[in-house]
């Protein structure tokens, strides 16, 4: 598995770039469905299923379910908030080949439960 981890610059920044690509709002259903929420800090903010486009906005503006808002209060009362992480686990390009082009489901299943094994060992790793 491929890690690359990015800093979200800005909330601006990032609602830009994963709407210029359609990462979140594609509306292929496939697509849609391997978009989710997962992890502990997920079920703690309430969020769960796909990720919406508009929820996935609001997140990174730090507006999360229930009305609260998510950053450091300043002393002036301005909130500051840092956007997050963009966290990707890919299949190295030869796996990825072996399972579009020769059609293996197995390794894309392969791959997925590989993703959530690794997303729950962070989760618990400080």
């Amino acid at each position: 598995m491929v890690a690359s981890v990015g800093k979200i610059a800005s909330p601006s920044q990032g609602v830009g770039y994963y709407e210029k690509d359609g990462y979140y709002a594609n509306e292929d259903m496939a697509h849609r469905e391997a978009s989710l929420w997962v992890g502990e800090g997920a079920d703690a903010l309430g969020l769960s299923g796909e990720v919406e486009p508009e929820r996935f906005r609001s997140v990174l503006e730090g507006e999360i379910p229930g009305g609260r808002r998510l950053g450091r209060k300043e002393r002036d009362g301005s909130i500051t908030h840092r956007p997050g992480l963009d966290v990707t686990l890919s299949a190295p390009k030869s796996v990825s080949i072996l399972a579009m082009v020769g059609d293996d489901p197995r390794l894309v299943e392969a791959h997925d439960r590989a993703v959530r094994s690794t997303l729950g060992w962070v989760e618990k790793t400080p």
